[in-house]
């Protein structure tokens, strides 16, 4: 850590804050060490226990959202698919896709990977189920309103046709 601090400050000659994030329970003593300490230095960093984390506060964020499914939760499948919900609500179809993938493989440290893909599945099937309702709903507008053109066309043009037809014979002047 105090390398790369070195290295950071000499290059961009800044304040560099270094944070070490701990992803999965463990029973190890280095989760709770924050400085690097030897006979002349002493070099801290700040430490983040992912299962320590309050959850509301990494939903709130698309680009949090794959640490989310880490956070401290009484009802971890629940935590999952609100996690989903999220990320399904994200429009921008890269970011969408991105974020999806990297949730996925973080969830995959404390979840099996059948619940993450049947959770992510559901979600996917939900989403494509509502467009085909919204195409199929769109498609019905379509025809109708291209039905009533065709419609009002024949019309006009038979209403145009019979006039014609009426003021150009002989048996109807």
């Amino acid at each position: 850590m105090l390398d790369y601090w070195v290295r950071l400050y000499r290059q961009y000659n800044c304040d560099v804050e270094q944070v070490v994030i701990f992803l999965k329970p463990t029973t190890s003593e280095a989760v709770f060490v924050n400085q690097f300490t030897t006979r002349n230095t002493t070099h801290c960093y700040r430490i983040i226990r992912m299962w320590e984390q309050d959850p509301q506060l990494l939903l709130v964020s698309p680009g949090l959202l794959p640490l989310a499914t880490l956070a401290r939760t009484n009802s971890p499948q629940n935590l999952l698919q609100q996690v989903a919900v999220q990320v399904s609500m994200i429009e921008e179809p890269a970011t969408k896709q991105s974020i999806s993938v990297c949730t996925q493989l973080l969830a995959g440290l404390v979840f099996e990977p059948e619940l993450i893909s049947s959770v992510f599945e559901e979600r996917r099937h939900e989403r494509i189920c509502n467009l085909s309702i919204n195409s199929s709903r769109r498609t019905s507008r379509r025809k109708r309103t291209r039905y009533t053109r065709r419609y009002r066309t024949r019309k006009t043009i038979t209403t145009e046709a019979s006039d014609r037809f009426i003021n150009s014979s002989p048996w109807f002047n």
